[in-house]
């Protein structure tokens, strides 16, 4: 399959761009690009775009890969590279300008922790399940990226 979208992407590509394959040897997520070292014989790439526009934002969605994971690139000139395909993710970003998803989720889950309810005994003082919260607030951090 990552043959059939290598060919088409070289299909699609008007002028010098072309598509490689290597290995993410470094991600600067605040930077939002990784260092990838090529699978052939040409020179390694580094700052690779995880975005595809170049604006200083952070909206939109961003795929970190892990170290050591394999990527497919876009190379659009000498100096640019940009991530089209991955083998293995580290975290996802999803935001807005004023919001992320992460955020927004861990709000909730908070939100949740602290709910009283009113029964016939008099109002709840604690949730029975909070540390199941807990476990999947922490499940969240380890995918979503602020």
């Amino acid at each position: 399959m990552s043959e059939t979208i290598q060919r088409l992407l070289k299909q699609l590509v008007a002028g010098p761009a072309q598509v490689v394959t290597g290995t993410v040897t470094a991600v600067d997520k605040a930077a939002m690009t990784c260092d990838v070292a090529r699978d052939d014989e040409g020179a390694d790439h580094v700052q690779v775009r995880l975005r595809a526009v170049v604006d200083g934002g952070q909206d939109g969605l961003v795929i970190f890969p892990k170290v050591g994971s394999n990527v497919t690139l876009l190379l659009l000139d000498e100096d640019t590279a940009l991530v089209i395909q991955y083998s293995a993710v580290e975290v996802y970003s999803i935001r807005t300008e004023t919001e992320s998803l992460k955020s927004i989720l861990s709000d909730f889950l908070d939100a949740i922790g602290q709910m009283v309810f009113t029964t016939n005994q008099g109002p709840t003082i604690k949730l029975v399940n909070a540390p199941a919260f807990a476990k999947i607030k922490q499940r969240l951090n380890g995918l979503l990226h602020e």
